[in-house]
C-alpha cells in the first residue's frame, strides 16, 4: 500500500543521505583501490556496509527475476584479485552492468572479507543491478571449517 511504500522510501532515503564527509569511504570504487593497496577498514565502516547491503537484500524475493544482459560469476572462493580481473575484463557492477554472483564468495583465499565488503558495497550502491546468491561456502559449519571466520577475527 502506500504508506508502506512511503516508509520503504524513508528509509532508502536514509540510507543514502549521508551528512559525514568520509562517504566516500564506502563507495564500492574506492573500496576496489583500497582493499587492491591491502588497506583494511575499520570495524564500523565494515558493518556500515554490511547492514546496507543486508537491507537490500531483506527486501528481495526468494526468486529473483532477472534481466539480461548480465554477467554470471561463481565460486569467487577469496580470491579478491581474480575477482579484480573480471571486473577488468567486463567492468565493475553499475546500473547498467548487472551481475549475478553465485556464491561461494568465501574460504580457501586470504582475501574472503574484502570479497565481501567489496560485493556487500555493489549491492547496497546497485541493488537492482546486483545478486547475490548463497553458496554452501556461505554456512556456519563451512566458513568456520574453512579459514573465514578466523579471517574475520583476524581482520
Amino acid at each position: 500500500n502506500e504508506i508502506d511504500d512511503g516508509r520503504r522510501q524513508n528509509r532508502l532515503d536514509s540510507i543514502w543521505s549521508f551528512q559525514e564527509p568520509e562517504v566516500s569511504k564506502l563507495s564500492p570504487l574506492f573500496l576496489l583501490d583500497e582493499f587492491c593497496e591491502q588497506r583494511l577498514r575499520k570495524p564500523v565502516e565494515a558493518i556500515d556496509i554490511i547492514n546496507r547491503a543486508r537491507f537490500f537484500m531483506s527486501q528481495e524475493e526468494n526468486i529473483l527475476h532477472i534481466n539480461s544482459p548480465i554477467t554470471i560469476v561463481g565460486d569467487i572462493h577469496g580470491q579478491y584479485f581474480d575477482l579484480v580481473k573480471i571486473f577488468d575484463l567486463v567492468g565493475t557492477p553499475s546500473k547498467t552492468n548487472s551481475f549475478l554472483f553465485l556464491g561461494d564468495y568465501v574460504d580457501r583465499g586470504k582475501f574472503s572479507c574484502e570479497v565481501m565488503l567489496l560485493l556487500f558495497a555493489f549491492k547496497a550502491k546497485y541493488p537492482k543491478d546486483v545478486f547475490l546468491l548463497r553458496g554452501n561456502h556461505e554456512c556456519r559449519a563451512m566458513s568456520g571449517h574453512f579459514g573465514f571466520k578466523e579471517e574475520c577475527k583476524v581482520k
